[in-house]
């Protein structure tokens, strides 16, 4: 590789400011982000806890992801969870972001993390050892007025779920080993015959795959083996000149590339052309007001299917169920971004150092 190729440092850099002030601008007066309008409104608790987590890759100012993080600790819900936005059910999902969110914010409140903790580990089907986004203790069927058994698709073990509760649960260490242990292996069953994996809320690969190898690192079940084969087959799913496609008919997305990039990096923690391709593309595609084009990378089945089909996901701009969402308030695609970008910067200083 070219080091010609290799992005500067000032530009990184300059990415990265830009970046932190338009998220920071971007922040509601309560302390939280919010981002992907449905009928039930934006969410606040779940995109909060991904914001938080994010900014800490880039080692953000404390005035600006301290109040996100201390508003979470007192939105936890009785149940020890936090939820889509203050008005919907608690689950497993948000819930892990927003306890990942914790280690960035001094533990004053040890009892949060173990109450959230337990809320994860009851959502674990004990054979498989996947984790639903919700339960039927969480009443997500009663919120949208549907029977009991019509909710299938939302609360049987999703990939995406199971690694952000894995991540969130390993570095935490807030349960029993056999539970990290459960949750890792369904991990490691569940890659598709490409080696990558697939999600039910999040088109295309680059999302989950990502959360999964994270998750699979923090709880030392990642070995190189499976890693290098991770790495191999997502450098060979890139779909255009650096980036990576949620949706093959959207094409690049700012979003799949920054959470692509974020695989690369925890597969094999070394600058290769891939990697800085996809940086080149982030750089190249970022607003002068720091932002990245949204688009619609967040996907919401009919509560009934188990597996979506594209036909039962209609088009963005759609209301309902069935549905594919975009970032339209320019936050959590962002702040992908610039997490992706901070942990490349940390690469090359790493390599020139």
């Amino acid at each position: 590789m070219s080091t010609a190729a290799v992005p500067r440092l000032s530009s990184l850099d300059g990415a990265l400011s830009r970046g932190l002030r338009h998220l920071a601008a971007r922040r509601d007066p309560d302390g939280l982000w919010r981002d992907f309008r449905t009928p039930a409104g934006a969410s606040s608790h779940w995109v909060t806890g991904f914001v938080c987590c994010s900014l800490a890759e880039a080692d953000a100012e404390w005035e600006v992801v301290g109040p996100a993080a201390r508003q979470l600790v007192t939105l936890q819900r009785r149940d020890g969870g936090w939820a889509y936005n203050g008005a919907v059910p608690s689950d497993a999902d948000s819930t892990a972001w927003a306890l990942l969110a914790l280690t960035t914010v001094t533990p004053w409140r040890p009892s949060a993390a173990m109450r959230a903790a337990r809320y994860l580990v009851r959502h674990q089907e004990p054979i498989s050892g996947g984790i639903s986004t919700y339960d039927a203790l969480d009443g997500i069927h009663r919120f949208i007025g549907a029977a009991p058994d019509a909710v299938g698709g939302w609360t049987q073990p999703h990939v995406c779920v199971t690694a952000s509760a894995l991540m969130a649960l390993a570095v935490h260490g807030r349960c029993d080993r056999r539970v990290v242990d459960l949750a890792a292996d369904d991990l490691r069953r569940s890659r598709a015959a490409d080696g990558l994996w697939r999600s039910y809320w999040w088109p295309g690969v680059a999302y989950p795959t990502a959360v999964a190898v994270q998750a699979l690192g923090s709880a030392r079940r990642g070995d190189p083996a499976l890693l290098g084969r991770v790495h191999d087959a997502l450098t060979e799913r890139a779909g255009g000149p650096g980036g990576w496609c949620g949706d093959p008919e959207i094409g690049p997305s700012a979003f799949a590339t920054a959470l692509a990039m974020r695989a690369l990096m925890s597969c094999r923690p070394r600058v290769t052309e891939a990697l800085v391709a996809a940086a080149r593309h982030l750089l190249d595609s970022q607003a002068p007001d720091g932002s990245w084009p949204t688009a619609p990378v967040f996907r919401i089945p009919p509560p009934e299917v188990l597996t979506p089909a594209p036909e039962q996901v209609r088009r963005e701009g759609a209301v309902g169920t069935g549905v594919l969402v975009s970032d339209v308030d320019q936050v959590f695609g962002a702040a992908a971004a610039v997490g992706a970008l901070a942990r490349f910067r940390t690469l090359l200083r790493d390599r020139s150092g």
